[in-house]
């Protein structure tokens, strides 16, 4: 009992400190000295990006002009690189179409600069493995997540004993998006038809997990059990998280794996079903890099 009482206190704690911090964005965003980018200094162009990441419908290419604008005036800021990488990747979300070569060369520039002026920014490190998953290579996709997370934030804090700071934007945006899609999510459909807003539930999970708050990423999982209980990506994503709290759920799971999607094949050895513990692995980095549902 005394658990449960700390858990609903945290989470109280981190919904009224995501509330804040996303009206503080919002009021960043309104309260501009001005609303051109050509008058905003860099820090003001950065805060008006994550102001638009903020909003549930926001302009991907305001988003993208305004970061172009910010790499022009601060060629050596690494998060207007890394930020610039994302607003790209989600612009391009927006189309119906495969991204372009250019678009992945151009991405995978941004990424690499951003990486360059700060090789150990877990930030940097997420869009590097995004742009990797275009390039099909899920082992070094692996390694830079596993790297992201060991350099978070969250993991700072525990290795010092420090209060865990929830506020990263990246898990900010996804949890906003993830509660949107609960309240609008009608189980009594057929989950293709919720495929989009199944995908956002996914979103907020996968960018805990990417950016080192396993627990945070287990909970947001629980919450989807029930309305899509055996999705695949679901269930993946499960595994890596169960792996560091409970091996023998975790086990249990990769059963349930096996049994639901019998022709699974593995990205490495493309054989049915999982042959070990690092075809799992495999699968696991490659999802979280695409950030999809299956």
């Amino acid at each position: 009992m005394l658990e449960d009482i700390f858990e609903v206190q945290d989470e109280l704690t981190k919904t009224i400190a995501f509330n804040l911090r996303r009206d503080v964005k919002k009021q960043y965003l309104e309260n501009l000295p001005s609303q051109l980018d050509e008058d905003l200094r860099v820090p003001e162009l950065l805060d008006k990006a994550a102001g638009l990441f903020q909003q549930l419908a926001w302009d991907g290419s305001e988003a993208v002009r305004t970061l172009e604008l910010a790499v022009e005036k601060a060629p050596d800021n690494a998060m207007a690189h890394a930020m610039l990488t994302v607003a790209l990747w989600y612009r391009d979300q927006d189309t119906p179409l495969a991204p372009s070569e250019d678009l992945k060369l151009r991405m995978e520039a941004e990424s690499r600069e951003a990486r360059r002026l700060d090789p150990s920014m877990p930030f940097a490190l997420v869009t590097e493995a995004l742009c990797t998953l275009q390039r099909g290579d899920p082992d070094l996709i692996l390694e830079l997540l596993h790297t992201a997370k060991s350099n978070s934030l969250w993991e700072s804090a525990r290795r010092n004993n420090l209060p865990l700071d929830s506020s990263l934007t990246m898990i900010e945006i996804q949890e906003s998006k993830e509660k949107t899609a609960l309240a609008s999510l009608d189980p009594s459909l057929p989950i293709f038809e919720s495929s989009n807003l199944c995908g956002m539930l996914m979103s907020h999970p996968i960018a805990s997990y990417a950016l080192g708050d396993t627990q945070g990423a287990l909970t947001s999982l629980r919450k989807i059990d029930g309305v899509w209980p055996t999705a695949r990506s679901h269930l993946l994503l499960q595994v890596a998280c169960e792996q560091e709290f409970d091996q023998a759920r975790a086990k249990l799971l990769v059963t349930k794996l096996k049994e639901e999607f019998p022709d699974l094949c593995c990205t490495n050895c493309k054989k049915p079903p999982f042959l070990d513990e690092a075809c799992l692995t495999r699968f696991v980095g490659a999802l979280l890099a695409a950030g999809l549902p299956d």
